[in-house]
């Protein structure tokens, strides 16, 4: 069941953390993809991917799991568009 919130903040490209909690948590990690850690070479791309098309916007959330530091695994969509999709198009 997808679920609304607004994106107050894009951590790296597949971290957002978002106006309010969703299975008591407000920081999101995408669903099946990792992008370059800052420093690392893609980060700044990625990152720029991600915050192009969530940053400070409404979005669609998708829950699947959470991870060991309490994150919620998520799928994320923007008008209907998934954004690890985007990001894997761009070589991610």
């Amino acid at each position: 069941m997808r679920k609304s919130a607004m994106v107050k903040k894009v951590y790296d490209g597949d971290t957002v953390k978002i106006d309010r909690k969703i299975f008591g948590t407000d920081k999101i990690r995408l669903n099946k993809i990792d992008t370059p850690e800052r420093g690392s070479p893609g980060y700044r791309k990625a990152t720029n991917i991600t915050k192009r098309m969530v940053d400070g916007k409404r979005i669609s959330v998708e829950p699947v799991t959470k991870d060991k530091y309490g994150r919620l695994i998520a799928n994320i969509y923007k008008d209907g568009k998934s954004v690890r999709a985007r990001l894997k198009r761009q070589g991610f």
